[in-house]
């Protein structure tokens, strides 16, 4: 099966996410015309497992493009010693469905805690459910969502003193 996204693409996405939050401060606002938390009365990310905490979610997005028919999804959150990103792509505009890495969505995700570093390689699992889907933005080619749901993701450690995966949880 064709992958909708490079991981390079998606990583990419997610540094540019980043990049941009980092310059626009804790009051952001993306392509879509969505706030820093998404235009949602709350925006929270648990972890647990190997590394656990409660890290600020600072950014939740959706768009699409239609030149190409790629819809993406993007968390990310920062707080104390841990930082999570997350891009999601898929065929098609965002709706009202569940994403999992089982049907044809393409992901990156990666937390940086204190005890190491996790991501979402092949043996990983990830479920994005988007309960709320709604246009706040559209031209030249592009569409902004806002967006409501949950993602949970189990991640494997890739460096640090443990081995064991972290879950990461969060409600938009």
């Amino acid at each position: 099966m064709k992958a909708i996204l490079t991981r390079q693409h998606l990583a990419a996405l997610i540094l540019g996410m980043a990049a941009a939050i980092s310059a626009c401060g804790s009051d952001t606002t993306d392509p879509g015309g969505n706030s820093n938390q998404n235009g949602a009365s709350s925006c929270t990310v648990t972890l647990s497992g190997a590394q656990t905490g409660s890290p600020a979610c600072s950014k939740v997005s959706a768009v699409w493009t239609s030149n190409d028919n790629k819809g993406s999804f993007g968390l990310s959150a920062a707080g104390g010693s841990d930082t999570v990103n997350v891009a999601i792509g898929f065929a098609g505009e965002p709706r009202a469905t569940i994403y999992t890495s089982g049907t044809g969505a393409s992901a990156v995700m990666l937390v940086l805690g204190g005890t190491g570093a996790w991501e979402n390689s092949p043996a990983a699992s990830w479920s994005l459910t988007l309960s709320s889907v709604s246009t706040t933005n559209s031209g030249a080619g592009l569409k902004g969502y806002q967006v409501h749901g949950t993602l949970t993701a189990t991640l494997l450690s890739i460096v640090g003193t443990s081995t064991a995966p972290v879950t990461v949880t969060a409600t938009f």
